[in-house]
Protein backbone atom coordinates (compact mmCIF):
# COMPACT_ATOMS: atom_id res chain seq x y z
CA UNK A 1 0.00 0.00 0.00
CA UNK A 2 3.37 2.05 1.28
CA UNK A 3 4.43 1.76 -2.50
CA UNK A 4 1.20 2.43 -4.54
CA UNK A 5 0.90 5.13 -2.62
CA UNK A 6 4.07 6.94 -3.30
CA UNK A 7 3.64 5.78 -7.17
CA UNK A 8 0.39 7.69 -6.68
CA UNK A 9 2.15 10.64 -5.39
CA UNK A 10 5.32 10.63 -8.25
CA UNK A 11 2.53 9.99 -11.29
CA UNK A 12 0.84 13.23 -9.75
CA UNK A 13 4.49 15.29 -9.15
CA UNK A 14 4.99 13.86 -13.21
CA UNK A 15 1.74 15.01 -14.26
CA UNK A 16 2.76 18.77 -12.72
CA UNK A 17 5.83 18.79 -13.96
CA UNK A 18 4.41 18.13 -17.46
CA UNK A 19 1.68 20.95 -16.70
CA UNK A 20 4.44 23.59 -15.45
CA UNK A 21 6.64 22.81 -18.75
CA UNK A 22 3.53 23.73 -20.96
CA UNK A 23 2.95 26.68 -18.62
CA UNK A 24 6.63 28.18 -19.18
CA UNK A 25 6.41 27.22 -22.86
CA UNK A 26 2.91 29.28 -23.52
CA UNK A 27 4.09 32.25 -21.32
CA UNK A 28 7.81 32.07 -23.15
CA UNK A 29 6.22 31.88 -26.65
CA UNK A 30 3.80 34.97 -25.45
CA UNK A 31 6.56 36.86 -23.35
CA UNK A 32 9.02 36.50 -26.49
CA UNK A 33 5.97 38.01 -28.82
CA UNK A 34 5.22 40.93 -26.46
CA UNK A 35 9.03 41.92 -26.80
CA UNK A 36 9.28 41.60 -30.34
CA UNK A 37 5.77 43.80 -30.81
CA UNK A 38 7.61 46.37 -28.47
CA UNK A 39 10.59 45.86 -30.58
CA UNK A 40 8.96 46.98 -33.68
CA UNK A 41 6.97 49.54 -32.38
CA UNK A 42 10.70 51.17 -31.21
CA UNK A 43 12.09 50.82 -34.64
CA UNK A 44 8.62 52.51 -36.10
CA UNK A 45 8.95 55.79 -33.85
CA UNK A 46 12.60 55.52 -35.10
CA UNK A 47 11.62 56.97 -38.33
CA UNK A 48 9.52 59.56 -36.81
CA UNK A 49 12.44 60.88 -34.18
CA UNK A 50 14.24 63.64 -36.85
CA UNK A 51 16.99 64.63 -34.12
CA UNK A 52 20.00 62.93 -32.67
CA UNK A 53 19.38 62.87 -28.85
CA UNK A 54 16.38 61.21 -29.74
CA UNK A 55 18.14 58.49 -31.54
CA UNK A 56 20.36 58.20 -28.72
CA UNK A 57 17.48 57.75 -26.52
CA UNK A 58 15.58 55.31 -28.57
CA UNK A 59 18.84 53.21 -29.19
CA UNK A 60 19.12 52.98 -25.24
CA UNK A 61 15.83 51.88 -25.31
CA UNK A 62 16.13 49.24 -28.40
CA UNK A 63 19.16 47.66 -26.17
CA UNK A 64 17.19 47.48 -22.78
CA UNK A 65 14.38 45.72 -24.65
CA UNK A 66 17.15 43.30 -26.58
CA UNK A 67 18.62 42.45 -22.99
CA UNK A 68 15.45 41.33 -21.67
CA UNK A 69 14.45 39.39 -24.39
CA UNK A 70 17.89 37.48 -23.92
CA UNK A 71 17.73 37.44 -20.15
CA UNK A 72 14.52 35.91 -20.40
CA UNK A 73 15.41 33.92 -22.93
CA UNK A 74 18.20 32.17 -20.75
CA UNK A 75 16.08 31.90 -17.34
CA UNK A 76 13.26 30.09 -19.68
CA UNK A 77 15.84 27.71 -20.79
CA UNK A 78 16.97 27.24 -17.01
CA UNK A 79 13.86 26.76 -15.51
CA UNK A 80 12.96 24.09 -18.68
CA UNK A 81 16.56 22.28 -17.63
CA UNK A 82 15.15 22.19 -14.19
CA UNK A 83 11.75 20.67 -15.18
CA UNK A 84 13.21 18.11 -17.02
CA UNK A 85 15.53 16.86 -14.47
CA UNK A 86 13.17 16.35 -12.07
CA UNK A 87 11.04 14.33 -14.56
CA UNK A 88 14.10 12.29 -15.10
CA UNK A 89 14.39 11.48 -11.54
CA UNK A 90 10.75 10.75 -11.31
CA UNK A 91 10.49 8.88 -14.17
CA UNK A 92 13.38 6.60 -11.96
CA UNK A 93 11.58 6.70 -9.31
CA UNK A 94 8.96 5.29 -10.75
CA UNK A 95 10.82 2.39 -12.26
CA UNK A 96 12.12 1.24 -9.12
CA UNK A 97 8.88 1.37 -7.44
CA UNK A 98 7.42 -0.64 -10.30
CA UNK A 99 10.23 -3.40 -9.97
CA UNK A 100 9.58 -3.61 -6.46
CA UNK A 101 5.66 -4.29 -6.88
CA UNK A 102 6.42 -6.53 -9.51
CA UNK A 103 9.12 -8.52 -6.90
CA UNK A 104 6.62 -8.64 -4.02
CA UNK A 105 3.56 -9.72 -5.61
CA UNK A 106 5.46 -12.53 -6.94
CA UNK A 107 5.67 -12.06 -10.60
CA UNK A 108 9.24 -12.08 -11.05
CA UNK A 109 10.56 -15.27 -12.08
CA UNK A 110 14.17 -14.14 -12.84
CA UNK A 111 16.36 -11.79 -13.07
CA UNK A 112 16.00 -11.42 -17.07
CA UNK A 113 12.08 -11.15 -16.17
CA UNK A 114 13.32 -8.42 -14.38
CA UNK A 115 16.03 -6.96 -16.73
CA UNK A 116 13.34 -6.49 -19.56
CA UNK A 117 10.67 -4.88 -17.48
CA UNK A 118 13.83 -2.07 -17.35
CA UNK A 119 14.59 -2.43 -13.66
CA UNK A 120 18.02 -1.22 -12.46
CA UNK A 121 20.76 -3.30 -10.82
CA UNK A 122 20.01 -4.25 -7.48
CA UNK A 123 18.57 -6.86 -5.01
CA UNK A 124 15.05 -8.28 -5.60
CA UNK A 125 13.10 -11.00 -4.69
CA UNK A 126 12.27 -13.63 -7.08
CA UNK A 127 9.97 -16.68 -7.55
CA UNK A 128 11.90 -18.83 -9.18
CA UNK A 129 9.24 -21.81 -7.96
CA UNK A 130 6.21 -19.65 -9.02
CA UNK A 131 4.15 -17.25 -7.41
CA UNK A 132 2.72 -19.20 -4.44
CA UNK A 133 5.88 -20.65 -3.54
CA UNK A 134 8.77 -19.08 -1.13
CA UNK A 135 10.44 -16.14 -2.69
CA UNK A 136 14.46 -16.37 -3.14
CA UNK A 137 16.66 -12.51 -2.38
CA UNK A 138 19.54 -12.47 -5.37
CA UNK A 139 21.42 -9.90 -6.97
CA UNK A 140 20.42 -8.85 -10.07
CA UNK A 141 23.13 -7.06 -12.78
CA UNK A 142 21.57 -5.37 -15.27
CA UNK A 143 24.90 -4.38 -16.73
CA UNK A 144 27.14 -7.21 -17.55
CA UNK A 145 27.29 -8.77 -20.78
CA UNK A 146 23.65 -7.57 -21.33
CA UNK A 147 22.64 -7.68 -18.11
CA UNK A 148 20.18 -9.68 -16.67
CA UNK A 149 22.17 -11.38 -14.85
CA UNK A 150 21.10 -13.65 -11.37
CA UNK A 151 23.59 -13.79 -8.35
CA UNK A 152 22.59 -16.50 -5.60
CA UNK A 153 24.83 -16.64 -2.77
CA UNK A 154 25.00 -20.30 -1.69
CA UNK A 155 25.78 -21.28 2.10
CA UNK A 156 29.20 -22.00 1.60
CA UNK A 157 30.06 -18.37 0.72
CA UNK A 158 30.57 -19.06 -2.93
CA UNK A 159 28.78 -16.79 -5.63
CA UNK A 160 26.91 -18.74 -8.19
CA UNK A 161 25.60 -16.81 -11.19
CA UNK A 162 23.32 -17.11 -13.92
CA UNK A 163 22.08 -15.97 -17.12
CA UNK A 164 18.15 -16.00 -16.61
Amino acid sequence: MILEDENKMLNDKLKGCYKSMEIHKNLSVGEISNREKEKAKLKVKLKTYPTKMKLDDFNKRLQMVEDNLNSFTISFDETMDNIKKDQITIEKRLLKITCDIFTATGMAFDCLELYNKGCFTGVYSIYPWGASKRSLRVLCDMETAGGGWTYVYLFDGMLMGYEG
